[in-house]
This record gives structure tokens, sequence and C-alpha cells, in this order.
């Protein structure tokens, strides 16, 4: 299963088809929370039903200048504040996958957090994520990772077949992925990652 979990990384990157719904629980006047476990990229975020808009400290300072000294109230705006990506996590676990809303709660509250999400090891009998359609997307990746372990021009042709076919499937699966994401926040970026971590090292 080492081939199709590597191709699940490789999919979530290049097609981001898998996606699900968590929850993260904020204390009174606590702006910042944690990202479940297995997040990438933010689709929406909520509490209450109402859907809180990505936004940047620079957005929000032109909004306040003093916005970090907002008083709790009703949040409305929210902001990556770490990296996106396994690697950094890893790396900064204390920052890693973290964001602000703003203002802060003024009660305890849930966020209702929909996102694109990065699969986990797949157990022995495990079967992938993606739907039967797209399955043969991880034959065409193993197929190529084997013949990356031989030598020799006509292996080398081969891979390069099936890489050019598993790619030439990511895109078709990316062009329908994209129809379902419109209107998402897919494309948030995090904010610059040395401020964040200075910002959530003051709470």
């Amino acid at each position: 299963n080492e081939a199709i979990d590597e191709a699940s990384k490789y999919l979530s990157i290049m097609a981001r088809p898998f996606r699900k719904t968590g929850t993260v629980s904020l204390d009174i006047g606590i702006p910042v929370g944690r990202f479940p476990n297995d997040f990438f990229l933010p689709l929406r975020l909520s509490i209450s039903g109402s859907r809180l808009i990505p936004a940047t400290p620079k957005l929000l300072t032109i909004h306040a200048d003093d916005w970090m000294e907002k008083e709790p109230g009703t949040p409305a705006y929210y902001f990556i504040v770490s990296p996106l990506g396994k690697c950094s996590q890893d790396a900064y676990p204390e920052y890693g996958n973290k964001f602000w809303v703003y203002p802060p709660n003024s009660s305890a509250s849930t966020v209702t957090v929909d996102y694109v999400y990065v699969p986990g090891v797949l157990g022995e009998s495990s079967e992938p994520d993606l739907p039967d359609a797209y399955h043969g997307l991880y034959e065409d990746f193993g197929v190529c990772r084997s013949l990356s372990y031989e030598r020799g021009e006509a292996s080398l042709k081969k891979m390069i077949l099936f890489w050019e076919v598993f790619v030439s499937g990511v895109k078709d699966l990316w062009e329908t992925m994209k129809e379902q994401y419109q209107g998402t926040d897919v494309n948030t970026v995090p904010w610059d990652f040395q401020e964040g971590k200075i910002l959530v090292s003051r709470q």
C-alpha cells in the first residue's frame, strides 16, 4: 500500500479530491484554534451556521488598527496562521495548522470546518478514498513507481508513459473538483509564517 499512500499525497496536492467536515472548539476570548490533524486546505469555516470570511492581518488592519486588542464578540473573519503541509507541521508542531478568528468569540463556541484533507496510511484491507472510477490512477502511479527502480532506456520510457497517463488523469480529476470548489476558500493561502509564530506566541 506504500504506492497508494504516495499517490494519495500527490492527488491531495494536485487535484484536492479528499474532503470532509470536522469541528474545532474555541474558548471564550481565545482567537486561535487548531485545524484537524489531516487538514490540508480550507473550504469553509462557520460558527453556528454563519460563514467566516477568509482574511489577512493586513486586511484586518485596514478594517481596524487595533484589531488585536478587539473586545470579544461574534467572529466574522479568519486567517491561517501557519504554513500548510506536513513538513511544516513536523518541524513546528506547536504552530502547525492553526487559524485565527476576528473578533475573538465572546462565548465558548464550535467552529465547523469543511476542508481538503490528506489521507492517512492505508491498512492492508483498506480502500482508497477516491470513487471507483478513479482507482486506475493508483494503478498507473504504482506501475510508474515500480519502473522507477529498474534500469535501462526501455524501463525509463515506460515509466514516463505511465507518469504522463497518471498526470493526465489527475488533471481530469481536478477539472471535476474545480466545479465543486467554486465559492469555497480552497485558494486561501497562509499568512507569513514567521510573523504568524509571533502572533500565536502572544496568546
